[in-house]
C-alpha cells in the first residue's frame, strides 16, 4: 500500500469514528427528561399521601437532587455539537494535506512528504485522544443517568413507606458524587486545554498558509 493510499484510509477512517462515537450516546434527552419527570411526579403523590409533604416543598428538594444532571445533559450536548464542528475542521485539514503530499510525492520531494506525513499523524493521534476522551464522557453521563433512575425507581418502590428522609439521603449521595466528578472534571480539562491549544495552532497554520496562497500574486512571465 503506497503512503498516500495509507493516509487516504486513515482520513476516511476519521468520518467512521466521527459517527461511532455516537453508538455510545444514551440515547433521546427528552426521553430521559420525561421519564424522570413521570417518576418524580409519583413520588410527589406519594410523599403528599405518606407524610403530608406540600408539593412545592417536594418540587424544592427534587430540583436540588436533578439541577445537576439537567446541567450536565446540556454539557453533554454542547460536547457532542463542539466535536463534530472540530472534525469538519480536521477533515478539511487532512485532505488538504493529503493533497500535498500527493503533490510533493509525484515531485519527488520526499522530505516534503515526510514533512506533510508527520503533520498528519500528530493529528491522528490527537483525534484519538479527543475521541476517546468524548466516548469517556458519553459512558460516565449514560451511567450517571441510569444510576438516577434506578435510585428513583428504588425509592418509588417504597411505597407507603417512602419518607422524606428518604429524600434527602438521595441528595446527599449526589451532592458527594457531584463533588467527585468536579474533580475529575478538572483534571481531565487541564489535560484537553494543552491538547486543543495543539491543535487550534496547527488548524491556524493550515488556515493562514490557504489564505496566503490564495491571495499571492503570480509574476507575470517575461516575454
Amino acid at each position: 500500500m503506497t503512503i498516500s493510499n495509507s493516509i487516504d484510509k486513515n482520513v476516511a477512517g476519521v468520518f467512521d469514528k466521527t459517527g461511532e462515537i455516537l453508538e455510545d450516546f444514551p440515547g433521546s434527552f427528552f426521553d430521559t427528561a420525561q421519564e424522570r419527570e413521570k417518576i418524580a411526579a409519583q413520588l410527589k403523590d406519594l410523599l403528599a399521601k405518606n407524610e403530608h409533604l406540600r408539593k412545592k416543598d417536594f418540587d424544592r428538594m427534587m430540583q436540588c437532587i436533578l439541577s445537576n444532571q439537567i446541567d450536565k445533559e446540556k454539557e453533554i450536548g454542547n460536547l457532542v455539537n463542539g466535536y463534530f464542528k472540530e472534525q469538519k475542521d480536521i477533515i478539511k485539514f487532512l485532505s488538504a494535506n493529503l493533497a500535498k503530499i500527493k503533490e510533493a510525492s509525484k515531485e519527488g520531494k520526499e522530505d516534503k512528504v515526510k514533512e506533510f506525513q508527520e503533520e498528519m499523524n500528530k493529528v491522528f493521534v490527537q483525534q484519538e485522544e479527543k475521541r476517546t476522551d468524548v466516548s469517556v464522557k458519553l459512558k460516565e453521563f449514560q451511567a450517571e443517568q441510569q444510576r438516577m433512575r434506578s435510585r428513583l425507581l428504588e425509592l418509588l418502590s417504597k411505597g407507603r413507606q417512602l419518607r422524606i428522609k428518604d429524600i434527602k439521603l438521595l441528595r446527599e449521595e449526589f451532592d458527594a458524587r457531584r463533588r467527585e466528578r468536579l474533580a475529575e472534571h478538572e483534571q481531565r480539562k487541564a489535560q484537553a486545554k494543552m491538547r486543543k491549544k495543539t491543535v487550534h495552532n496547527m488548524l491556524n497554520g493550515f488556515k493562514k498558509e490557504r489564505t496566503g496562497g490564495a491571495g499571492r500574486c503570480r509574476k507575470p512571465k517575461q516575454g
